[in-house]
Formats: structure tokens, sequence, C-alpha cells
């Protein structure tokens, strides 16, 4: 298929990795929040920074599936994940891993009690949701719940938009 010439050439083939620094760069800010806003109470700190590496450790999967792809060569550029109709696997690995988060996410806020655990921990907040903690729990919920339904609707339209691959 033959496109509109690559307007970010580096940024086609390490967008992935991109995103891991953010993730990485709002792992190390969480922690400092977490320690400014619990400074007194140390099970409550721990508590939290459980929450935050394993919430980090989960958002990088998808991202850790759009690396692999693109380093051993299975897609090229970031613009075949908005081709999924082509059902490359990897592509369809990265939409599955998307909505695998999107419903644990979901799964963990409603039968886990997560939305009062965000809120009391300061999870939220903790990586610059600053509002977040006047939340209340029907709104973290509807959030939770409009997730895989989202990612649903992205893979969606990705497929019905045929988007154009650049060369």
């Amino acid at each position: 298929m033959d496109g509109p010439p690559d307007p970010f050439p580096i940024l086609n083939r390490l967008f992935w990795l991109l995103c891991l620094v953010c993730i990485g760069f709002y792992y190390f800010a969480a922690r400092r929040e977490i320690a400014r806003l619990t400074p007194r109470d140390e099970p409550r700190r721990a508590t939290a920074n459980r929450y935050i590496a394993r919430f980090s450790l989960a958002v990088a999967v998808p991202w850790l599936v759009m690396g692999w792809a693109q380093l051993v060569g299975a897609v090229p550029s970031i613009w075949y994940y908005f081709r999924p109709q082509e059902r490359n696997p990897y592509v369809l690995a990265w939409l599955g891993s998307l909505f695998a988060l999107a419903v644990a996410y979901a799964y963990w806020v409603f039968l886990c009690d997560g939305a009062r655990k965000l809120r009391e921990l300061h999870l939220l907040r903790a990586v610059g949701l600053g509002f977040a903690d006047r939340l209340p729990d029907g709104v973290i919920k509807l959030i939770a719940a409009i997730g895989p339904f989202w990612v649903l609707l992205w893979g969606y339209v990705a497929v019905h938009s045929n988007a154009p691959i650049p060369r």
C-alpha cells in the first residue's frame, strides 16, 4: 500500500519506547507524590506504592508488545496499528492487551473495591489527577465501565477508517 510520506520517521519506529519512558516518569513521580501525601503513614504509603508499581507494569504491557513486534520486524511502523483489519497477529495482540487491561481495571474497580482504594490511597492524584480524590465512586466506576467499550470502539473505527500507511 502506497501512502503519504512518513512525517515522523524516528517516532514511527520508537513510539513504544517513548510510552515506556513516560510510564517510568509517571511511576517515579507518583511515588514522590504518594510520599508527599502520606508523610507519616508508612503502611498506607507502602500499599499505595505497591499499587503504583502494579499499575505501571500493567500499563507497560501493550507498549512492550508493540516494541517486541517492531524489534523483530513483524510490524514495520506504528501506522500498522491503525490497520487491525490486516489481521497482523502482533497488532491484534496489542489491541487485545489494551482490551484485557481495560477489562482487568474494570474488574478491579467493580469487584475489588478499587474505586475506594483509588480515592483513599491518592492513586489517581499521584499520577497527576489532582481532582480525583473528590470523585464519587459512581464516576470512577463509570469511567472503568467505559474503558473496554472505548477500546472496542477504537478498534472498530480503526478498521473502518482504512488509514493509509506512510511510506
